[in-house]
């Protein structure tokens, strides 16, 4: 009887138009006009009132600083912040009188979205009108820690004038640039060298964060790099520490692809889950999913560091960086609820010249390790005619060094106090190039070597080194390992003899590099390594001299020389390391005592 009951109900409702569905350009409410004033960074804006609220115009932004775009096929009206113009064209504001009706508010299909981020709207004329109420309301503390909302703006009323002044956050102004560009250049127009030897591996730094080795490196590859558990494709003939499984959040990806679920269960490593998107908002309606995931990951009872929303200062989930960072924060709680993985900020090691790293950091508490992705580039915007400003300022051409790239992040932690491992989550040298075909050997094996000798050598902070052994046939920069047997025995080189951890179970590699100066060593074995960088030169060669005669010549990073001084006599001397490069040389000298069977490099 209640079924009967309940489709005579429907039917009836049907009839009587109260079950009417709402479609495109129904009138949904009265608009009415203002004696409020609205200023958009000070310019004034056209505004009404729907609803008792403020709404301004969304395709007008685009005169105020705005990148304005509309999808056809997902009816989507996006707006971004961009940089204001130096001299705007704006539309004429007149001010009318409040409360009259202008006409009515409709529905519509459109989806408005301002900085990715989706928010209510109303269809008045065939335009899009968001309340200021909205676009700069502060509805939580990170928004009032940060002074902004989600949208990139904030407002202030002002009842004795009647103003609603929205101010928009901004990302820096060309008239920054210069600054820039000088701080880029400072790091990478400086020669800079030193020595090493090999200390024990508890010299090493240590942070204490989930899933960091006490020491050691560990080497890394993307998950089907490195061919197929039945040996298909193999380039290395072993494991490797890490594994970087990739995982699609747009996608609900909630598994890992193959070979990487294939060959995890037996392997002795632990895993990277890069976890990409392109919109940060999905993440606050999809715990679920996210859940599922995690618990996915889990299941291989492998240690897991979840790499999440990785390179946001050069992609679009960058655009509103306060919601960036609330969606970074609920996945990490979220990740450190299970035991066994950690979370990691991982930016682009460059990023865009305007898009400070202090923008995206989410807070110590959320972070476990700080990665960068950082591939050496001959050209910048594969322009072999790259000027030596677009060089200098995105590290690429001569300045293209690991050592180099490194520098921004670890200036950003140094200059905020934060103390964490660091990874190379995804690294690479360019192997070729669709669009030359130049032969690149003589400038990417030494750029090669020095990726996993020399950041070994000059920040020993980094615990991981992933090789991004990928490539596209629609890419244009090529990085692939397949077909470079070169490129393959530097980084085998590197690995056997170098401090690095193939497996994650191994404890300690064998060795840390420390400073020769102040160390004590036995006559008999005293291995020397150089780092050397010489802007826009090549290093052709390192002499090692004692009391002024040559011992050794090494032509190829790391310069490693294991010099046996048993033979020589007690008392004090000198080591000289001269760095011949292509247009100048330079000499570093190491004084030490030579007491029975020891060797003291003494401090200078």
């Amino acid at each position: 009887m209640k079924k009967i009951c309940v489709v005579i109900l429907i039917i009836a409702l049907l009839l009587s138009g109260s079950a009417y569905i709402t479609k495109n350009g129904d009138n949904l409410g009265d608009v009415y006009s203002t004696d409020i004033r609205t200023t958009i960074d000070g310019y004034p804006i056209s505004c009404y009132t729907i609803d008792g609220r403020t709404v301004i115009p969304l395709e007008d932004l685009g005169n105020y600083g705005f990148q304005i775009s509309f999808d056809e096929l997902t009816r989507t009206l996006d707006v971004r912040t961009d940089v204001f113009p130096a001299h705007p064209i704006l539309p004429e504001v007149s001010q009318q009188p409040a409360g009259k009706v202008l006409g009515c508010y409709s529905y519509t299909d459109i989806i408005a979205c301002v900085n990715g981020i989706r928010i209510p709207s109303y269809n008045f004329q065939g335009k899009t009108y968001a309340a200021v109420e909205d676009l700069g309301g502060i509805n939580d503390s990170y928004n009032a820690s940060w002074g902004f909302s989600d949208y990139n703006m904030n407002y202030i009323w002002d009842e004795t004038s009647r103003t609603m002044a929205l101010n928009c956050f901004r990302f820096l102004p060309e008239s920054e640039l210069g600054r820039v560009l000088h701080n880029a250049e400072a790091m990478v127009t400086q020669p800079e060298y030193g020595v090493y030897t090999e200390g024990a591996p508890e010299e090493a730094p240590y942070y204490g964060a989930p899933l960091e080795p006490r020491s050691g490196i560990y080497a890394g590859i993307n998950a089907d790099g490195n061919g197929w558990p039945d040996g298909e494709g193999r380039l290395f003939p072993h494991g490797f520490a890490s594994y970087s499984n990739y995982v699609e959040f747009d996608e609900r990806q909630d598994y890992f692809f193959k070979p990487g679920s294939l060959f995890l269960p037996e392997a002795d490593c632990l895993t990277l889950a890069p976890w990409n998107l392109t919109n940060v908002e999905q993440v606050f309606e999809n715990e679920p999913y996210i859940r599922r995931t995690l618990d996915y990951m889990a299941s291989f009872q492998k240690p897991v560091i979840v790499r999440f929303g990785a390179e946001m200062n050069v992609s679009s989930i960058g655009d509103s960086p306060s919601a960036y960072v609330k969606a970074f924060r609920m996945i990490a709680d979220i990740v450190h609820e299970y035991p066994n993985f950690a979370v990691m900020w991982s930016v682009n090691d460059l990023g865009g010249w305007n898009r400070l790293m202090s923008y995206y950091y989410p807070g110590d508490e959320y972070v476990d390790w700080i990665g960068i992705s950082s591939f050496m580039k001959r050209d910048f915007m594969e322009n072999p005619s790259t000027t030596r400003t677009d060089s200098m300022l995105f590290m690429t051409g001569d300045f293209a060094w690991h050592t180099n790239c490194l520098k921004p992040i670890l200036q950003f932690m140094e200059e905020n106090n934060i103390h964490k491992p660091v990874a190379i989550s995804e690294g690479a040298v360019t192997s070729g190039l669709s669009y030359s075909s130049e032969k690149l050997t003589s400038w990417a094996e030494p750029r090669l070597r020095a990726m996993y000798w020399n950041v070994a050598m000059r920040y020993p902070q980094v615990k991981m080194i992933t090789y991004f052994n990928n490539s596209h046939e629609s890419e244009e920069i090529q990085y692939s390992l397949y077909g470079h047997a070169n490129y393959i025995a530097i980084i085998e080189e590197a690995l056997q003899n170098g401090p690095y951890l193939l497996s994650y179970s191994q404890k300690n590699p064998r060795f840390t590099f420390v400073h020769l100066a102040g160390q004590r060593l036995p006559a008999g074995c005293v291995p020397l390594y150089t780092y050397a960088y010489l802007p826009e030169e090549t290093v052709n060669s390192v002499i090692y001299q004692i009391d002024g005669a040559d011992i050794c010549q090494r032509t190829e990073i790391p310069y490693r020389y294991e010099a046996n001084l048993s033979d020589i006599e007690d008392g004090s001397h000198i080591l000289s390391v001269g760095i011949n490069g292509s247009n100048s040389t330079h000499t570093l000298t190491y004084p030490f005592v030579k007491e029975k069977d020891d060797i003291f490099f003494i401090i200078n």
